[in-house]
């Protein structure tokens, strides 16, 4: 089987968790504030504050940012369910914003609609896939309606947009290390940030054992395990990349017409997180693969408007959203894939269109 995806540890991992095992080092300590440091500069940011998980960073990023109780924040509805809830969580105002199909992320058209129909006070920014999105047009709208960034570049950690770092973007970025990612520690996550009381605020807020009885806290810190293996992840992490582009580069040269590809638009860097291509026979093109040994996903098979919690809205103005969960499909892209797997990729889904 062609595996969808493949978590790049090795040797260097099994290592550096082994140290701290042998040493007794296994909660909190030197190696996670080694970890923090290491991607706040990888990241070019100021700060940052590991955490248990991505979904608990944007959480955190939430309560520790200028929003309130009450306040809308605009997000995508093609996307991680995590991004819904940490906006309910936090006792906010999920507002739904139609997307872009080339790029799949939020629309600024869309965007400066929505902002200006529901007066929104802030915006939870992704960018699907590996490649950012129009960070100069949504940026501009966000100054111009005084809202507050939250920025989750979980799917195109170490991407670029004018040559600059995308998790410099927003007022707060967040990071998510779960396996899939292409930067790894298991299970994990972060808040990154220029302001320093965001990212204190953050590190008061993850531990319960502080001494403070006046403050909700909890306890989801990442531990030194995970943070040795993100010290190695950034080690690797150019050479990862460059193997999964080296297999897009395939990929995109070789697939046929029959379906959409994606197109890493200009003055920005792709580091693939994925591979979507776009075909109304999606769910027939997968069952296909998995008949021939291709491991495939349709992630966002519902939009975030479809969820229980949602509020309610009028899906004829969400276009781009219903063509992406009907039609976008995953293929398998990852550094451990060989020259053999993608050309078995690419038969298939050449076989599948003649047929």
């Amino acid at each position: 089987m062609v595996s969808l995806g493949s978590p790049q540890t090795g040797e260097e991992e099994i290592a550096a968790v082994s140290s701290l095992l042998a040493d007794g080092e296994i909660s909190v300590g030197n190696t996670v504030e080694t970890f923090e440091d290491s991607f706040a500069e990888f990241t070019g940011t100021a700060r940052a504050a590991a955490v248990s998980s991505g979904s608990v960073a944007l959480e955190l990023a939430l309560e520790v940012s200028d929003l309130e109780e009450g306040d809308a924040v605009v997000l995508s509805p093609f996307n991680c369910a995590a991004m819904l809830y940490s906006i309910v969580r936090q006792n906010m105002q999920p507002v739904f914003c139609d997307i872009q199909l080339e790029g799949y992320s939020l629309s600024p058209d869309a965007l400066s609609e929505t902002v200006q129909e529901t007066a929104a006070d802030g915006l939870l920014l992704t960018h699907l896939y590996g490649q950012p999105c129009d960070l100069d047009e949504i940026s501009r709208i966000a100054e111009e309606h005084d809202l507050t960034v939250i920025n989750d570049f979980a799917q195109a950690v170490g991407a670029t947009y004018d040559g600059r770092d995308i998790g410099t973007y927003g007022d707060i970025g967040v990071c998510s290390f779960g396996a899939t990612k292409i930067l790894t520690t298991a299970e994990g996550g972060a808040v990154v940030s220029d302001e320093q009381s965001h990212v204190d605020r953050v590190k008061k807020l993850r531990s319960n054992t502080n001494g403070d009885d006046e403050t909700p806290l909890r306890s989801v810190r990442m531990n030194d395990l995970e943070a040795a293996i993100g010290i190695e992840q950034l080690k690797k992490f150019d050479n990862v990349v460059a193997d999964k582009r080296e297999a897009a580069r395939i990929y995109l040269d070789e697939l046929p017409s029959d379906v959409v590809l994606p197109r890493t638009r200009p003055s920005r860097t792709n580091v693939y997180h994925g591979f979507p291509i776009r075909t109304p026979e999606n769910q027939q093109l997968m069952a296909y693969l998995k008949e021939n040994n291709v491991e495939t996903s349709i992630v966002y098979e519902k939009a975030l408007y479809e969820f229980a919690l949602a509020p309610n809205v009028d899906t004829a103005r969400f276009p781009n959203t219903e063509t992406a969960t009907n039609e976008v499909l995953l293929l398998p892209i990852h550094a451990n894939l060989s020259r053999k797997d993608i050309n078995t990729v690419v038969r298939n889904v050449r076989e599948y269109f003649k047929s």
